[in-house]
């Protein structure tokens, strides 16, 4: 193991000339590189990346960020993403020694990932599931979660991506529901495409509130924000992006998008399902997916995917409640370098 090298890469350009030649040569022999190519590095909070050569030849990499809100167990933490490496211990334990050396140098008592700076970004690994992946979702082989536990990394949280193939709705019900809603002061509507910009603002500072308590959450700014949504404009129909407001303000949201991804049948991706804590909305969450799963059925969808919930969050209740059927599993990371 002699000949490996190891290497800080700066430059935005290298990482990326680096990473694809990296990938191609991980993903050769599999359909899904492009979906793998997706996790690319983040210019928020990102200071360098990590690459092992042999012979100039990449064979591991790691997106080191250094975002100074994250916080876990009340300690500052460095961000470790963008991992993709060769199956080998020697390899990759290269990464972390350089990344805890990283760490100790910046006074980081924890290393998190896989992370790419934040949880509004590409963070966890797949632990569960087969290798068909859906739109927004990353890639990643089963054995890089090996390579962290082989480290002494844990697992502190995990997550869960269900689908509801029964997309079962009571519409007297949810009309019933809805009207009560309504008689509080609660409107509905679809997003507004023609309006991108101006409803987006109100999405991202509804959002920051009703995250803010999330497990690890960072707070983000409208630009970041805009860049993530705006990536995404084409593949929005606002048929199936639902808003409340309550006294004037954006109160409950549900954002899905179809996945591209699955070209045998039509699925939908329930990709962000939130409300304001106020207790005269208790019960909105549930009617907004229920509204949701309802269009779904009227349009043709075969199912709907409910993507990326925390297993102790209230969304995994809703979708559980729902006929969702775990299909997919992930975890995140954390190692102490006490």
């Amino acid at each position: 193991m002699t000949q490996l090298s190891i290497k800080r890469v700066f430059s935005k350009e290298e990482m990326l000339s680096y990473s694809e030649i990296l990938r191609n040569s991980i993903y050769a022999k599999s359909k899904l590189l492009q979906f793998a190519a997706i996790n690319s590095f983040d210019d928020a909070h990102l200071v360098f990346a990590l690459f092992v050569f042999k012979h100039n030849i990449p064979l591991a990499q790691l997106g080191v960020y250094n975002n100074p809100e994250l916080i876990y167990n009340n300690q500052k933490v460095l961000a470790i993403g963008n991992f993709e490496c060769i199956y080998s211990d020697d390899i990759s334990d290269l990464l972390f020694t350089e990344v805890e050396r990283y760490a100790k140098e910046i006074g980081c008592i924890y290393i998190i990932g896989p992370m790419n700076g934040s949880t509004w970004s590409n963070y966890r690994f797949i632990v569960q599931g087969d290798e068909k992946v859906f739109f927004t979702e990353t890639f990643h082989p089963g054995r890089y979660n090996t390579l962290f536990l082989n480290a002494g990394f844990t697992s502190i949280a995990k997550y869960i991506s269900a689908r509801d193939v029964t997309l079962n709705c009571n519409k007297a019900e949810i009309e019933s529901t809805k009207n009560k809603f309504i008689e509080k002061g609660v409107t509905f509507r679809n997003m507004r495409l023609e309006k991108f910009d101006e409803e987006l603002k109100k999405i991202y500072h509804f959002t920051i509130q009703s995250f803010k308590n999330n497990f690890l959450y960072t707070p983000i700014t409208y630009e970041t924000f805009y860049q993530k949504y705006f990536g995404i404009k084409g593949f929005i129909n606002s048929s199936y992006v639902l808003l409340s407001e309550y006294k004037g303000e954006l109160a409950g949201l549900i954002f899905c998008i179809e996945d591209i991804y699955n070209t045998e049948q039509k699925s939908l991706i329930i990709k962000t399902l939130a409300r304001l804590n106020i207790r005269e909305l208790a019960g909105l969450g549930t009617l907004l997916g229920d509204m949701i799963i309802q269009k779904a059925a009227e349009d043709g969808f075969s199912s709907v995917i409910h993507a990326f919930m925390h297993e102790q969050n209230v969304s995994a209740k809703i979708s559980e409640d729902k006929s969702g059927e775990v299909f997919r599993r992930y975890a995140l990371y954390a190692k102490s370098i006490k």
